[in-house]
């Protein structure tokens, strides 16, 4: 599966819609060149309206014409802006040239990388932002505990890709599971005593069925 397909899954939706060349050559005439896995993913999915109203919000070559904070940034080229401008995901503008560079979280002086690369950061925000999306979902977190992770990683099926991050400071693991194309079962863990999950689907017959291997796991957070 390439990225793609996952968002066609995720989002319920037929077809992509991508940037203009016109477009790339603005970002690459101001930032003298673009990851070329950044390049393929803004001309092929980037202008996609279902992902154009997340929970965070993708930073698009529009906001890098029109929002002055953007044009202040000098070490990052940022990605995403979390929902509350708490924090940005971006990557380093010094490997900008890279085909596919990692991408780091960046919350005023704290800077961690948050992906080796950009292309498994594609498809882990892809997956996690569409969750707040499904229209059949309990619509709130839950607390699991290891047992019941231990249930559902032998339940589900596994998303070759995940967040992991062992920085001592800030521990966390975001990892995708599914039992249907267009379900998902996001398992959010800071600690063994701290595991957070969010979950749901696109169509109700795939929400059903994820519903009859974990919805009985969990409290309401």
């Amino acid at each position: 599966m390439n990225v793609y397909e996952l968002i066609k899954n995720l989002y319920g939706i037929d077809e992509l819609a991508g940037y203009s060349d016109e477009d790339i050559a603005f970002l690459k005439e101001r930032f003298g060149n673009l990851p070329e896995v950044l390049e393929d993913y803004y001309r092929k999915a980037g202008m996609t309206e279902a992902l154009r109203h997340l929970q965070d919000e993708w930073i698009l070559p529009e906001h890098y014409k029109n929002h002055n904070w953007l044009k202040e940034e000098k070490d990052f080229y940022i990605l995403m802006n979390e929902n509350q401008g708490v924090f940005q995901l971006g990557i380093r503008r010094e490997d900008m040239n890279e085909s596919n560079p990692p991408v780091y979280y960046i919350d005023g002086e704290s800077i961690i990388k948050y992906c080796d690369t950009l292309s498994e950061f594609l498809f882990c925000q892809s997956a996690y932002q569409s969750v707040f999306t499904f229209e059949y979902s309990p619509e709130e977190f839950y607390s699991i505990t290891e047992d019941e992770l231990k249930t559902v990683e032998q339940s589900l099926n596994k998303y070759p890709f995940e967040l992991k991050n062992d920085e001592q400071d800030y521990p966390f693991n975001m990892s995708f599971y599914y039992n249907a194309s267009d379900n998902l079962y996001v398992v959010m863990k800071y600690n063994e005593d701290d595991m957070q999950v969010l979950y749901g689907a696109v169509s109700e017959e795939s929400y059903n069925k994820l519903e009859e291997t974990v919805g009985d796991f969990g409290e309401p957070m």
